[in-house]
């Protein structure tokens, strides 16, 4: 297989949006196909579209909305076990607190199930299965069918997320009124063409997909945030000068959210530096060029979001945290110079979502205490399926009467 790495906006415009049905997901999509089999994340063209209009009416605004006080309760939940399990001067993993509260919100706010109690069963299975994913590339390593100890985690942290799905599924069946969630919306589907429904294969697919990515990313996208506010003190108490204008210590609501400006301005900043989704693959259906150069049929084309966002020739002083390239009124960058979210049709339909819930939870945490990072400690990148720090990040928290 030839492979060709793009980042110059332009390309990526023409590979995403341009030319998009001549760049597939195709075998591309293998890795995470283990995970979630043929899914909204996995498909293209006639199987992808009608999963695509069945989730997009549970991420509308007003559909989001209301989740909005369910998310800063989950959150001050963990911060207040913070306040009552972390000593004076004791540190934590803020990367599987963070984790943890997303998996919860997301199995809430699309499932109607509180996962309070799985929570730490579910998120510790996460980075097992993507770290199994991510090295199916490797051609020395043995068939998931061969017990290594590798295969044997990654089938048991399968077993945890196949466990939650097909006992919730099992529990919403027998439930006598039905919320109007994400998983009422695949059950009740019907293919107008054929007036035939989801097959339990395909809801299942959907809602693991949903349950790992709708959390991981966001998840990841936290921890990175509250690591450059930590290394960043000056810009941390803009946000918090921001978040006492504007909430006065009590706790953000959504109607607030778009007065928090600089506090967008700096989640926007954080997704160019860590682009949690750093990269993805396309297939070539049919030879193509690009940029002058000849891309061939069955070639794999990457598209790399933490490359094009680092572009020196699009982005001033590319490797500093500035969250003053988005201020308003600043000039916008090029087409698909910046798309953490991708762009085209596959642009992550989970968007709003993602953004209103890392809003509420920043601004609920740093109502509390700030995040510093411990002395000593270098997170590590792990680029695998999504961006993630390898070993963690160990903070100390600072409680806001010292905060100050």
């Amino acid at each position: 297989i030839e492979w060709f790495l793009i980042s110059h906006p332009d390309h990526i415009k023409h590979v995403l949006i341009d030319h998009a049905r001549n760049y597939i997901r195709g075998r591309s999509s293998d890795r995470a196909r283990v995970l979630v089999g043929d899914s909204i994340v996995t498909t293209d063209g006639d199987v992808w579209r009608p999963l695509r209009r069945i989730a997009q009416p549970a991420f509308h605004r007003q559909s989001i909305a209301a989740m909005g006080e369910m998310m800063t309760r989950y959150t001050t939940e963990m911060v207040d076990q913070w306040a009552r399990r972390v000593e004076t001067s004791g540190t934590f993993d803020v990367s599987t607190e963070i984790q943890q509260v997303t998996l919860r919100i997301i199995g809430q706010a699309l499932f109607s199930v509180d996962l309070q109690d799985d929570a730490g069963v579910i998120s510790d299975a996460v980075p097992v299965a993507l770290e199994w994913a991510s090295g199916m590339t490797n051609p020395f390593r043995l068939p998931s069918a061969i017990p290594t100890p590798a295969n044997r985690r990654f089938i048991r942290a399968m077993k945890v997320f196949e466990t939650f799905v097909f006992e919730t599924l099992a529990a919403r069946q027998e439930a006598v009124e039905a919320p109007h969630d994400l998983m009422s919306m695949l059950l009740e589907a019907v293919d107008p063409d054929t007036g035939e429904g989801l097959s339990h294969v395909q809801i299942r697919n959907e809602m693991l997909t949903y349950l790992l990515a709708g959390h991981e990313t966001s998840a990841n996208t936290l921890v990175w945030l509250f690591y450059m506010l930590s290394r960043h003190p000056g810009i941390a108490r803009r946000v918090d000068d921001e978040l006492r204008r504007e909430l006065g210590g009590a706790v953000p609501t959504v109607d607030q959210l778009d007065r928090l400006v600089y506090l967008e301005q700096v989640l926007l900043e954080t997704m160019r530096l860590y682009p949690v989704a750093w990269m993805v693959l396309r297939e070539v259906v049919s030879e193509d060029r690009i940029g002058g150069f000849t891309i061939p049929a069955k070639a794999w084309v990457m598209v790399a979001p933490y490359v094009t966002h680092r572009r020196p020739d699009i982005w001033e002083n590319p490797e500093g945290f500035d969250p003053d390239r988005f201020a308003p009124g600043t000039p916008d960058p090029p087409p698909c110079a910046y798309f953490p979210f991708m762009a085209g049709l596959h642009k992550c339909v989970g968007q709003p979502l993602a953004m209103m819930e890392m809003k509420l939870i920043v601004a609920t945490v740093m109502q509390r205490c700030w995040l510093d990072l411990v002395p000593g400690f270098d997170p590590e990148l792990e680029a695998g399926l999504t961006l993630r720090p390898r070993h963690g990040m160990m903070v100390r928290p600072r409680w806001r009467d010292t905060a100050g």
